[in-house]
């Protein structure tokens, strides 16, 4: 008896709207995480340079930070090059910010037995932002306006349409809108 009226008194939760909340969170907050991460080896990258060589097998991945450029890169470490050719290998010295290959940060660096790759930590910024940034401006204003809109709001001002279906007397603007989804009952 307990259990069934806690039960009946429990709002009902949309359970794609609250999959897509928790996604969209989790999203976030990596980003957030990636975002802190970039920020702080930029931080420490001023005027040093830091190098980590982590080993796979017979490649290993190099991650480094040096004057504000992040670097990345795959060699083969394989003491001798494959198919007997010699030859010297790429290291994330070919991408540093003071090489020849430089320019402005962004670099290049690739061969048979690696490659390796420099790009400013602003630009990583730039392109980690762009998703919280188009959520912020795009989803998040038309998400407020089909809310009003089924409300039977104005679209611009949020003014309660329901007395003035044609023109909004707050702000003027034109009460283009769908019907609402609730109609007021007649007294």
């Amino acid at each position: 008896m307990l259990t069934r009226r806690l039960v009946t008194r429990l709002p009902k939760v949309n359970l794609r709207a609250f999959a897509l909340m928790c996604l969209g969170w989790s999203a976030a907050a990596m980003i957030a995480l990636a975002a802190a991460g970039v920020i702080a080896s930029w931080i420490t990258s001023i005027g040093s340079t830091h190098l980590l060589t982590i080993p796979a097998g017979s490649t290993e991945l190099q991650l480094g930070a040096a004057d504000g450029v992040l670097m990345i890169g795959v060699n083969d470490a394989s003491p001798t090059p494959r198919w007997g050719r010699g030859g010297w290998r790429s290291s994330l010295y070919h991408v540093h910010p003071d090489s020849d290959s430089s320019f402005y940060g962004f670099a290049l660096a690739g061969h048979l037995f690696g490659w390796a790759v420099g790009v400013p930590h602003l630009f990583v910024l730039a392109c980690l932002m762009v998703g919280p940034a188009w959520w912020v401006l795009v989803v998040r204003a038309r998400r407020e306006q089909v809310t009003r809109r089924e409300q039977g709001l104005c679209r611009h001002c949020g003014y309660d349409l329901r007395e003035s279906p044609e023109i909004c007397p707050e702000c003027g603007e034109s009460a283009r809108r769908a019907p609402a989804l609730y109609q007021p009952t007649p007294t």
